[in-house]
Formats: structure tokens, sequence, C-alpha cells
């Protein structure tokens, strides 16, 4: 399912719309990480699954608790890395949920993952549709609550394509399809790019812009084949040069990894209620 705000030029057929999810990217490349997109797949409603809370529970096939798999290899990147340092200002939002898992978390204490170019996986253009009685209002407030629009106003991104949040009064309920998928749109030239996509053992929670040309994504991981073990994420991407840094927290419990999800919840609870007193009258 799509969220609301751009429709494919060859129409939507069974999937909602999604929302201001359609930038141009000419330049745009894609770091792909994870399980590809079933095709033309409908979005679940929010009671069916919630893509932030991963495999962890329910979804657990294995009855006895396993041993935690092996921490990332090498020292924590420490002061050592310039880009993440000049980063970490706009990462007080993602630092505070993680410290909620990890006390006294911060950014220097991940470790590096990869760097190097990335491409798009897929660009694919839209053109932009309004609002209306076809269009489900979990999709058109999760792309509200999901858009980071860049300081400029260029670029959207779009933290989770199939994400749903259904407002419930002055709360909200959140869920969507399993899979999870995370797109750059550039607003002038209605392109949409794919940033990053995977199935049901990870997802994308958090982003934000770190100048008109760069942006950070933050995002989860199972550590283990049994969703007892889970890992922070983080990408910063580059327009400039067209290049992406990955890194990765220490890995936790599930257990431990759930104080992360509450924050999380707590943060989009937030963002919630900010839009919603936006569009109240004076």
């Amino acid at each position: 399912m799509r969220r609301l705000g751009y429709a494919h030029p060859e129409g939507a057929s069974a999937r909602s719309i999604g929302f201001l999810l359609v930038g141009a990217l000419s330049l745009l490349v894609v770091c792909a990480q994870g399980c590809g997109r079933r095709g033309t797949s409908e979005r679940a409603s929010p009671n069916t699954a919630d893509t932030s809370r991963g495999s962890v529970g329910s979804q657990n096939p294995a009855d006895p608790q396993h041993p935690c798999p092996p921490q990332p290899a090498g020292p924590q990147v420490g002061r050592s890395d310039p880009l993440l340092n000049a980063a970490t200002p706009k990462l007080g939002e993602w630092s505070a949920m993680w410290a909620q898992a990890l006390p006294g978390f911060a950014p220097d204490s991940l470790w590096r993952l990869s760097g190097g170019r990335w491409s798009p996986t897929d660009v694919r253009s839209f053109e932009p549709v309004k609002p209306g009685p076809d269009v489900d209002p979990g999709d058109y407030l999760a792309s509200e609550l999901l858009g980071i629009r860049s300081p400029n106003g260029r670029y959207t991104l779009d933290v989770d394509y199939y994400q749903v949040v259904e407002p419930m009064g002055d709360s909200i309920e959140v869920g969507g399809d399993p899979d999870s998928r995370c797109s750059l749109i550039d607003e002038r030239k209605h392109v949409e790019a794919i940033l990053l996509q995977t199935g049901s053992m990870a997802g994308y929670h958090w982003g934000a812009w770190l100048s008109n040309n760069s942006f950070a994504v933050g995002g989860w991981t199972e550590a283990d084949d049994y969703g007892q073990w889970m890992q922070g994420q983080l990408w910063l991407y580059s327009l400039s040069d067209s290049t992406v840094s990955t890194y990765a927290t220490r890995i936790i419990s599930a257990e431990v990894y759930a104080r992360y999800d509450a924050s999380w919840h707590g943060w989009l609870l937030k963002r919630y209620r900010a839009w919603k007193r936006s569009r109240s009258p004076a």
C-alpha cells in the first residue's frame, strides 16, 4: 500500500497513494540493505503488523534464550570520524531515543560498518495528488509525520513508505506493512528514489537533514535469527558526492530494545501532537 501524496502515472490500482513521496533524484543513489520488496502488495492496517517492533516476542521461533551475537569488530569511532562528529549536533533526537536503551549513549560510541558511493535501486516518476475520499487517513498521517523536508524545501526524506499511523484522539496507533522502505523525493522534479529497503527483520524509524544536501537515517535490525537480539543502525548520506557511511550500535537484548522502541513511539506521538496543533483553528 502506498501512502498518500503522489500517484504513479500508471495509476495506483490496488494501492493507496503515498504522500509527498516522489522526488526527482537524478543523482540520488540508493544503499539497499535487506530483502527486496514485493511488487504490488497492499499495506496492512495498523492492527496487523507494527514495523517498529520488528520480530521481537511473539515472532520468536525459539523458546530458549540464545547468547548475544558478537559485538561489531574493531574500536568504536570515538572522535576519529570527522563526518560523524560534524553530524552529531543534528542527531540529538535519535541519540536520546537510544540512550533509553543504552544509558549514556552518544554517536561516538558507534561502530563504522562501511562507506562508499551509493546508487539508486530504483528511481520512479510520480504525479502529485491531493487527499480525497479514497485516501487512507493512516497513510496520509504517516507521510506527514515521517516525511522530513530539507531546509530549502527541495527534497523530502520519506523515512518509511510502508508505515501507517492512525489518529486515536490525542494519541496514535502505529503499524503497517512488515516490510520497510526509505525513499528520497525531489519535490521539484517529482521523482522518487529508493534509498533503503528491507523485509520484516529490520526497519527505518527516524531521519534528519544535516544540510540542504546531506541527511541521516536511523533504523534497527535483528542481530540474530531468533529476534532475541537487536541493533541500531545509522546512515549518513551526501547528495553532493553520492556517498553514504553506515554505523551501528552495540547489540542489545530484545527486552532492552523495547525501551528504545517506547521512546521512538513517544517521539512520533510528540510530532503528531505538534502537527495536530498546527492545523487547529487559532
